[in-house]
Parts: structure tokens; C-alpha cells; sequence
């Protein structure tokens, strides 16, 4: 996934700690109703899987910044 693209999913769903939930409702309000057919039900949950993947990885590299293990 772009970042540019997680950031500004990250930003609907009210940032990086908002519950996979809220980040998969600001997914769905930026595609395209065609996006949201059957026929890209594939497409649409790689992308979905690649997003939440995405913002654990970021929980993570924050959590390791704040507790000192990273930078300093």
C-alpha cells in the first residue's frame, strides 16, 4: 500500500490507534461504488488486509520509538 494512500485513510479513521474498524468504514468512504462491487471483492480485501498490516506496523515502530529502542 502507498503511504500516501494509508495517510490519508489513517487520518479519516482519526489516526493511527483508531480500531481496524474505523479504518476499514474510511476505506470504504474513498472508493468508488463500482470498487465496492462483487466483482473487486478480491481486490478490495488484499487492499484491506495490506492496510491493517500497515497500521500494525506503525503501532509497532511507535511503540519502539517511546520506549527508547529506536532513535535518541
Amino acid at each position: 500500500m502507498f503511504t500516501a494512500l494509508y495517510n490519508r485513510i489513517e487520518r479519516r479513521a482519526g489516526g493511527a490507534h483508531a480500531s481496524p474498524r474505523q479504518f476499514i468504514r474510511a476505506f470504504r468512504t474513498m472508493i468508488t461504488a463500482e470498487a465496492k462491487t462483487r466483482a473487486h471483492r478480491d481486490a478490495r480485501q488484499k487492499t484491506v488486509r495490506d492496510m491493517l498490516a500497515t497500521r500494525e506496523n506503525s503501532i509497532y515502530q511507535y511503540r519502539r520509538v517511546m520506549s527508547g529502542q529506536i532513535g535518541g
